[in-house]
């Protein structure tokens, strides 16, 4: 649906018939009316015709002899044009601007610890030692057990 409203400023709005609807056209308040009816009111110089991003699908719609009644009203279209390429000119998308990404440095990989050689435990000389008796006596009692 295509925005219409009048360039100057009228007390009384515009009455406009088209396909069997009346559309009231005022400086005021904008007017929607399908894109095929609103072609046929470009040459006017009292209304202001815009076009919203509903109308992109009407576009495509449109015969070839309404596309080019766009031509002298809208800059850098072409008769040649299709419905494709006229949307494209005149809906531009916008076009996604991504920030460069900033790579960190890798962390260098730590070298690993060399094992350290087992320690052996020393047994201290003073510790007094078993008996023979001590060892008798222990394996009298584990018999009689």
């Amino acid at each position: 649906m295509a925005k219409l409203r009048l360039k100057s400023r009228s007390l009384q709005p515009l009455l406009l018939k088209k396909g069997g609807e009346e559309y009231a056209i005022s400086h005021f308040e904008d007017t929607y009316m399908p894109l095929s009816y609103a072609v046929s009111i470009l040459g006017s110089d009292d209304i202001e015709i815009i076009l919203d991003e509903q109308d992109e699908k009407d576009l495509l719609k449109l015969s070839k002899y309404k596309r080019e009644q766009l031509v002298p009203h809208h800059k850098g279209i072409e008769k040649d044009d299709d419905g494709k390429s006229m949307i494209k000119k005149l809906f531009p998308k916008k076009k996604r601007v991504s920030k460069p990404r900033i790579s960190k440095p890798k962390p260098k990989p730590k070298p690993k610890p060399k094992p350290k050689p087992p320690v052996e435990e020393k047994m201290p000389k003073d510790t007094p030692k078993k008996s023979s008796k001590a060892k008798a006596n222990n394996k009298k009692i584990e018999e009689s057990i």
